[in-house]
C-alpha cells in the first residue's frame, strides 16, 4: 500500500468529488466538441470554455483492460503486463494505483464498468474500489488472507473459482442473470444500460458523507454494432440490418452518451455539488481498438480552475498524476504519467500496445499470440509529434504515418529513431529485445 508520506500540506478536509467518465472506443474526431461537423456532443461542448481540454490525447492500450488499468495505475502496460483478459495485476501492481492513494485520504470509490473486460476485481486491483459492479471490497478481503500464504496467481485463482460458482448458482436459481461475455466479442445485439450507471452514480453522490471517486465506463459506443436509444443520424436505417461500425449508428450512440453526461452535469448543478467536483471525460481507446487516433480528454475542475487548451501530446496515464496534483498529493515514483497541470516535457513520446488477435473457447476470450518474447503484446505503437510508428511483433511488420487531425506544430523524428526508442522502452521493462537490435532490420520493415 502507498503510505501517507505522499501527502502535501493542502487542506484535505475539502477534497472534491472525482467523476471519471470513459466511453468505449470514442474517437475525438466524431465529437462536435472537437470540431466534428455533426452535433454529436452538445452538452460536452458547453464544458469546453471552463475546462482543461487536451487537443491531442491518446491511449496507452488498444484494449479496454490494459487502458483502464493504465489510467488507474499511471503505468504503461509493459509495466503492469495487463492488456486483455485474462491478464491480471500481480505483486506490487495490485496495490500501486490511484485508488489506494485516495483510500488513504478518506475517499470512497465506486466503479461502474463491465465484467471480465474492465471490472476492477476481475483484474485483481486490490485496496481500491469500495464497490465495483455489484460487489464490495469486503467480498474480496479473503484474497488478502490467502495472499499471505499463496502467490498472487493462486489466491486470485481461488477467488475466481468462488465467484464463478456463485454466478452460476445465482443464474440457475433465478437470483441474477449471468452476463453473456461472448456476445460482446462477437458483436451480437447487446443492450448496455449505461444510463443505469449514471443514475446509480447520482444516488451514491447524494448519500455519501465522504469525498467520492466514481468511474463510469460506458459501453454503448463500443461496436461493432450500435443500438442507440434514439435515431437521429441513423433514422433512415434499420438497426437490425446495420453494417459493422456504421457511422450513423455510431454517431447516434455518441449522442446518447452526451445526453447522459448532460443529465449528470445538470443534476450536479441542481444539488450544488458541481463546483466541488473534478469531472473527467475520456475514452479507453479508439474505435476498432486503434491506438493512433485522438481521444477526448476534458477535465473540469472546481471553480473552473485551469481552463484552457493543451496542444502537447498527452496520454491516459497522465490522468492519475493530474488528479493527485490538483488535490495536493505528490505523485509516487512508480507512476510513469505526468500531471497536465505541470507539463514540462512537451515533446515526449506516447507509447501504446495491443494484443495481436484473440481466440474464444466458450465464455473464455483470450489473446492467442501468447508466446515469448513478447507474449500477449501484438504490437508497440509510438507517437511523436504528429506522426505514429508501429512495430507488429509477429511478422516484424513496420508502419508509420501521420496522425489524422493533429493540432499544433512540433519537430518530428525519423523511423529509425522511433524504432530505437521502442527498443529502449521494451528493454527498460525487461523484455528480451535480442531480435530487435539491428538497424538493418528496420530498413527491411520499411519496404
Amino acid at each position: 500500500m502507498p503510505n501517507v508520506e505522499y501527502l502535501s500540506s493542502n487542506n484535505l478536509h475539502e477534497l472534491p468529488n472525482i467523476i471519471l467518465i470513459t466511453a468505449d472506443g470514442l474517437d475525438a474526431q466524431h465529437m462536435s466538441a472537437y470540431g466534428y461537423s455533426r452535433d454529436t456532443t452538445p452538452n460536452i461542448q458547453k464544458l469546453l470554455k471552463n475546462s482543461l481540454v487536451a487537443e491531442n490525447a491518446f491511449t496507452n492500450a488498444g484494449n479496454t483492460a490494459g487502458s483502464i488499468i493504465s489510467i488507474y495505475t499511471g503505468k504503461y502496460p509493459t509495466d503492469t503486463r495487463v492488456l486483455f483478459a485474462p491478464d491480471i495485476l500481480k505483486n506490487q501492481n495490485t496495490t500501486e494505483h490511484l485508488l489506494s492513494i485516495l483510500q488513504e485520504v478518506n475517499y470512497s470509490s465506486t466503479q461502474f464498468s463491465y465484467p471480465y473486460y474492465a471490472d476492477a476485481y476481475d483484474l485483481n486491483l486490490r485496496s481500491g474500489f469500495n464497490f465495483a459492479n455489484g460487489r464490495t471490497m469486503e467480498s474480496t478481503q479473503f484474497i488478502n488472507f490467502f495472499s499471505k500464504y499463496l502467490d498472487s496467481n493462486q489466491s486470485y485463482f481461488i477467488y475466481q473459482i468462488i465467484i464463478r460458482l456463485i454466478d452460476r448458482l445465482s443464474h440457475i436459481f433465478y437470483v441474477k442473470d449471468m452476463v453473456n461475455l461472448s456476445s460482446l466479442a462477437e458483436g451480437n445485439s447487446l443492450s448496455f444500460n449505461d444510463q443505469y450507471k449514471f443514475d446509480s452514480a447520482i444516488k451514491i453522490l447524494e448519500q455519501s458523507d465522504k469525498p467520492i471517486f466514481i468511474h463510469i465506463h460506458c459501453m454503448e459506443t463500443h461496436g461493432p454494432l450500435f443500438y442507440p436509444k434514439s435515431a437521429n443520424y441513423s433514422a433512415h436505417k434499420e438497426a437490425n440490418q446495420q453494417n459493422e461500425y456504421d457511422i450513423d449508428f455510431y454517431d447516434d450512440s455518441i449522442l446518447d452518451f452526451d445526453n447522459s453526461v448532460g443529465q449528470l452535469i445538470e443534476k450536479l448543478k441542481m444539488d450544488g455539488t458541481f463546483d466541488n467536483t473534478i469531472l473527467i471525460i475520456g475514452s479507453d481507446h479508439g474505435q476498432r481498438f486503434t491506438t493512433n487516433k485522438k481521444l477526448p480528454l476534458i477535465i473540469h475542475f472546481p471553480n473552473n480552475d485551469y481552463s484552457g487548451k493543451i496542444i502537447s501530446n498527452v496520454q491516459n496515464i497522465d490522468i492519475g498524476p493530474t488528479i493527485l496534483d490538483y488535490i495536493g498529493i505528490s505523485k509516487p515514483d512508480w507512476m510513469s504519467g505526468h500531471s497536465l497541470l505541470k507539463l514540462t516535457d512537451k515533446s515526449r513520446p506516447i507509447i501504446s500496445f495491443t494484443i495481436g488477435q484473440f481466440n474464444q473457447e466458450g465464455d473464455d476470450i483470450f489473446a492467442s499470440n501468447n508466446k515469448p518474447p513478447f507474449y500477449q503484446f501484438g504490437y508497440i505503437n509510438f507517437i511523436y509529434c504528429d506522426n505514429y510508428y508501429r512495430l507488429t511483433f509477429e511478422g516484424k511488420k513496420w508502419e508509420s504515418g501521420t496522425i489524422e487531425g493533429h493540432i499544433g506544430q512540433c519537430d518530428s523524428i525519423t523511423d529509425e529513431q522511433a524504432y530505437q526508442l521502442m527498443v529502449e522502452h521494451l528493454e527498460k521493462y525487461n523484455f528480451d529485445v535480442s531480435t530487435l537490435k539491428s538497424y538493418s532490420f528496420v530498413n527491411k520493415l520499411k519496404e
